[in-house]
């Protein structure tokens, strides 16, 4: 009677250990690291930039499986897409049906590499950036990832703001478009109001974009005006 009694029990304990594991699964390592790839390179690859390269390289996981609930499986990491670094300690969350069920930390090496432009000689700061001062190369970028100059951005015509070296990796915060008006530069000023347009020439004391307002001067009266850039060597003053 105690043998039958304890053979009940252990079927008891094996049926309700077999029914809550029915409902779970196992994710090897192989599957999340594909996951956590997919995650990082879809924050980190913009759809209009084929050329971008990225790589993932892990560090051994503490684990070959987990253990989670079955349905539809998510991974996200915390990698931020605004400023990344070469050698990062990751958090990854796994999801199940959207609702998280696995947080742990993962060590990764991460290297993001694009088509950018790059100086091909010593250029001066306030020297026009042409093909004949720089070209594009392949460059690994994942120190400055935000701030580099890939061949989606425009760097032609440009002005250096700073001296480069030949091999330089042009960097965005450091060139700048020319203005539309020079500063010390003859140019036109439009005196405007509801009733009257007269256009006069004048000096500009300060560089100017499209729809910036500078600061401006009438020769023939010596007169100093605020007024907004309209064109190129032309400058609104409203009445």
């Amino acid at each position: 009677m105690g043998n039958i009694l304890k053979n009940i029990i252990i079927l008891i304990i094996c049926f309700f250990v077999f029914d809550l594991n029915s409902d779970a699964k196992l994710l090897d390592s192989d599957f999340l690291k594909k996951k956590i790839e997919q995650d990082i390179t879809q924050k980190l690859k913009s759809s209009d930039n084929d050329s971008k390269k990225i790589s993932i390289e892990f560090k051994k996981l503490k684990f070959k499986s987990l253990n989670v609930p079955d349905g539809d499986i998510d991974v996200k990491t915390s990698v931020n897409s605004n400023y990344i670094s070469p050698y990062s300690i990751i958090t990854v969350k796994v999801f199940c049906d959207k609702k998280a069920v696995k947080t742990f930390r993962l060590p990764i090496k991460l290297t993001v590499k694009d088509k950018v432009w790059v100086a091909k000689d010593s250029i001066e700061r306030g020297r026009t950036l042409g093909f004949s001062n720089v070209c594009l190369e392949y460059r690994d970028i994942t120190r400055n990832y935000k701030n580099v100059a890939s061949k989606d951005f425009s760097v032609i015509g440009n002005i250096s703001r700073k001296n480069l070296k030949p091999g330089t990796i042009i960097d965005k915060r450091f060139i700048k478009k020319i203005p539309a008006v020079l500063k010390n530069s003859f140019i036109y000023l439009v005196f405007e109001s509801s009733k009257v347009k007269v256009t006069l020439p004048g000096e500009a004391l300060q560089d100017g974009g499209m729809g910036d307002y500078i600061k401006v001067r009438n020769k023939s009266f010596r007169k100093r005006y605020i007024g907004k850039v309209i064109g190129k060597n032309k400058v609104l003053i409203s009445l």
